[in-house]
């Protein structure tokens, strides 16, 4: 049986209103955020983020705003304005998400592209290397770098930047990329049989 490996994002099927995120240097992040999986943003003090998700057992700075717990629908309509971060991490070092981070494809992710808003990876990642690929993200070597990432951003780059990500925000909501896996399985099954 041939193996077929999934090439692209998760789509992110939703009826919800399609989203113009809005120019700002805000930076959200939605998901699990527990200390294992989120704990490195309790180092984070030169960004103002929006922290959506459940689980949050540490103190979060000053500059991070928790906003709550949502459904995906209610959430997308939150995800308006500025960046999208995928980061995993207890941020003292313990590599487990990180090690994962570079191979999966992260819900996150297709929950950003579906909002319409810019996601932020790690470059040394599978994201990291598809946001570059297809032109519509930005990527980090280290964490540190994420404030003066998104500050040299223009407002002109930025529209640019979401020229590509409105493509990928409507393949990702009409199942663009489960019809091209299944194609594929089908091409596979057929070269079989």
């Amino acid at each position: 049986m041939p193996v077929v490996i999934q090439k692209d994002p998760f789509d992110f099927l939703t009826n919800t209103p399609i989203n113009y995120p809005t120019f700002s240097h805000t930076v959200n992040y939605a998901g699990n955020i527990s200390f294992t999986k989120a704990g490195f943003l309790g180092n984070i003090n030169d960004v103002y983020m929006h922290i959506f998700g459940s689980n949050l057992d540490f103190t979060l700075p000053k500059n991070l705003e928790y906003m709550g717990q949502f459904d995906n629908d209610t959430l997308i309509s939150k995800l308006n304005t500025g960046y999208g971060l995928l980061w995993d991490s207890d941020g003292t070092g313990n590599t487990t998400f990180k090690t994962y981070e570079k191979y999966n494809w992260q819900y996150k992710l297709s929950l950003y592209l579906a909002s319409g808003i810019i996601p932020i990876a790690d470059t040394n990642s599978n994201v990291g290397t598809w946001l570059k690929n297809n032109n519509c993200g930005l990527t980090l070597g280290i964490l540190e770098e994420l404030d003066s990432t998104i500050i040299a951003i223009s407002k002109s780059q930025y529209e640019q930047l979401q020229d590509n990500i409105r493509i990928q925000q409507h393949r990702l909501r009409e199942g663009y990329y489960t019809k091209e896996l299944i194609s594929r399985i089908e091409y596979e099954l057929n070269k079989i049989f």
